[in-house]
């Protein structure tokens, strides 16, 4: 048998080792997306950019980053020392609306450059606020009807709002939550009274929803679906009583019978108008009507059951005659009155004596 020409063999195995190579680089290369944005490119850190075995040349990514200086298409990042160059005069012209210092997130991929690695940037946008982001995902989420991704957002951001105090931050996860409730209820089966249940007690407990987790409870009940006794501990979180013929929240009850809240407590009210008219008072100027006006003119006005500002309650008496009811507000040596006429005069109120409103 023949010994193999060296000269075949040498070029044999060139051909092999170039298609080796080029069957790499084929699988190496990967295909640039048509549209560059969060859902095509991986976000990536600035730190990994760095690092060709963690960000491989070509990969369409995203970064995040402060503009720290820009010149002419060619700009950094603050933290990095990779050049980031827009590709293509659009998006050089969208780089030019940004300034050192703002916030953006760069859409592209890894090339190389006289040997280094630079950033080519396929597109730039100014980056979302938290919130905006958050918004964002909310409104994917809700259209997707992923509630379990509304709600794990939602709760999120409740612990954040909690940790920062941010009211903006709690009306968002309020929201997210709300809408992940408003998806799962779609889910629920009529005749699942088990689910109903724990739906009803999972509105009361993630949104503090006393009156939707009533209106999703109180048919239940009416329907004999379940009794009384059984929703005890539900009826109980949500503070609501069986008034009438219907089952409302306790704060309604208190309304319907004639009462208000007022400093934490509820009073009736004719007593809650009172009250509020001594903080407008204590906390006024509390200019005295009486001071300046005409001698005479009181007596004159009480004469022709007349009521002006600034009568004393003998005076007023002469105007209206006595009151239907009286209230008195005392705290040191303040005294403000107030006297109900029913149906007729409307109500009178004093200050050391002196009438300084009369409502009709």
């Amino acid at each position: 048998m023949r010994a193999p020409n060296p000269i075949v063999l040498a070029l044999a195995l060139v051909l092999a080792l170039g298609l080796v190579l080029g069957a790499g680089g084929a699988a190496l290369a990967q295909p640039l997306p048509t549209e560059w944005n969060d859902d095509t490119c991986k976000s990536v850190t600035l730190s990994s950019l760095q690092r060709p075995e963690l960000v491989q040349d070509h990969a369409p990514i995203r970064v995040d980053g402060k503009v720290l200086f820009i010149s002419g298409i060619t700009f950094q990042l603050a933290g990095s020392t990779i050049n980031f160059q827009a590709f293509g005069a659009d998006v050089g012209d969208t780089l030019h609306a940004f300034d050192e210092g703002d916030n953006v997130r760069v859409f592209g991929h890894m090339g190389r450059e006289s040997g280094r690695r630079i950033f080519h940037v396929r597109a730039i946008a100014a980056l979302k606020s938290d919130l905006e982001q958050a918004r964002d995902q909310i409104a994917r989420a809700r259209s997707a009807g992923d509630h379990a991704t509304l709600e794990a957002l939602g709760q999120r951001l409740r612990d954040e709002a909690s940790a920062s105090g941010d009211p903006a931050v709690r009306a968002l996860a309020l929201e997210a939550l709300a809408a992940a409730l408003e998806l799962e209820e779609l889910e629920i089966l009529p005749d699942d009274l088990e689910a109903k249940l724990a739906h009803a007690a999972k509105r009361l407990q993630m949104l503090g929803d006393r009156s939707g987790a009533l209106t999703r409870l109180a048919p239940l009940i009416d329907a004999g679906l379940v009794t009384e006794e059984r929703a005890r501990p539900l009826l109980e979180a949500i503070r609501a009583v069986r008034y009438g013929d219907a089952w409302v929240l306790d704060e309604v009850r208190k309304e319907r019978e004639g009462l208000e809240r007022h400093g934490g407590r509820w009073v009736p009210r004719a007593r809650a108008l009172l009250l509020r008219k001594v903080d407008d008072r204590l906390t006024g100027q509390r200019q005295n009507p009486r001071a300046g006006r005409p001698p005479g003119i009181f007596a004159e006005a009480a004469a022709a059951k007349t009521v002006l500002l600034g009568m004393n309650k003998q005076e007023v008496v002469r105007a209206l005659g006595f009151p239907d009811a009286v209230d008195r507000y005392r705290s040191g040596p303040d005294v403000i009155e107030q006297w109900i006429y029913e149906g007729r005069a409307g109500t009178c109120y004093f200050d050391g004596g002196i009438l300084f409103e009369h409502e009709r």
